[in-house]
Formats: C-alpha cells, sequence, structure tokens
C-alpha cells in the first residue's frame, strides 16, 4: 500500500463509480448531470443560476456551460430569462430530468451498497473524516492563494 498514490486511487475509484452509473442505460446521465439535477431539485423553491452551480458543486464555468447546453438540448433543463435582470438566465428543471434522477438515485444506491459491503461502520466512518480532512486542507491551501 505504501507505493500507492491516494488521489490517483480516488481517481481510479471515481472511475469504476462513472462506468457503473452509465453501463447498459440509455437514458443514463453523467455524475456532474446527476449532481446538478440533484442541486436544482433540493433550491426549487428559488431561482437558480449558473454561478450558483459553479459555487455549489466546485466546476468552472466552461464545465457548466458545456453540461448545462448538453441538458438543455437533451430536454432535462430549460434556461429563461430572469424577471431581476433579463440579461441572466434562470435554469429550471424539466421532469424529464426528475426521472433521470430518480433512476440514477436507485442505481447509485445499489453502487453504494456493493462498495460498503463487509466494510464497518466505524472503517466507513474513518474513511468519511479522513476524506473531509483532505478537501479541508486543499481548500485552506487554495483559499491562500485567492
Amino acid at each position: 500500500m505504501k507505493d500507492k498514490s491516494v488521489l490517483f486511487e480516488i481517481k481510479k475509484f471515481q472511475g469504476l463509480i462513472t462506468k457503473e452509473l452509465i453501463t447498459n442505460e440509455s437514458n443514463s446521465i453523467s455524475t456532474t448531470q446527476y449532481l446538478i439535477i440533484k442541486y436544482l431539485i433540493k433550491n426549487r423553491d428559488k431561482d437558480v443560476y449558473q454561478k450558483d452551480i459553479e459555487k455549489s458543486l466546485n466546476l468552472t464555468r466552461a464545465t457548466t456551460s458545456g453540461v448545462l447546453g448538453t441538458m438543455e438540448k437533451n430536454g432535462l433543463i430549460k434556461r429563461v430569462a430572469s424577471k431581476i435582470d433579463t440579461r441572466t438566465k434562470v435554469i429550471e428543471i424539466e421532469d424529464s430530468a426528475i426521472k433521470c434522477y430518480n433512476l440514477g438515485k436507485k442505481k447509485v444506491k445499489s453502487i453504494e451498497e456493493t462498495a460498503l459491503k463487509d466494510i464497518s461502520q466505524e472503517e466507513i466512518d474513518l474513511f468519511l473524516l479522513t476524506l473531509e480532512k483532505m478537501k479541508e486542507n486543499i481548500r485552506r491551501k487554495y483559499d491562500k492563494t485567492i
């Protein structure tokens, strides 16, 4: 284990999850689309702008714009002019996105159950604590440089 890079192991694990999510699904959505839909559902009671998604999901403007464009083309969202400032667009979720999200949610739960098989709650808690510390270390480093 000593020779393994933690970050590369996390990246490989992420690749396995992504592969499982999109396998044999004709109406599958990407992980990023899933997270955007989840964010839109949670914030359905207020106007959501692209910058809100960028900040919440820690995505670049270009990535967010591209993903939202694909989602709009596929009928998952629509962008409408804001009532406050017509130069900006409010992102609205479509019913088809909610259906895709619910299918994805079931699949995520199944993948998580498989991944966590034979792992104790104590090990899961320790892993989550360690991961949170790693994220905080990186945030702290980049907050100083901004």
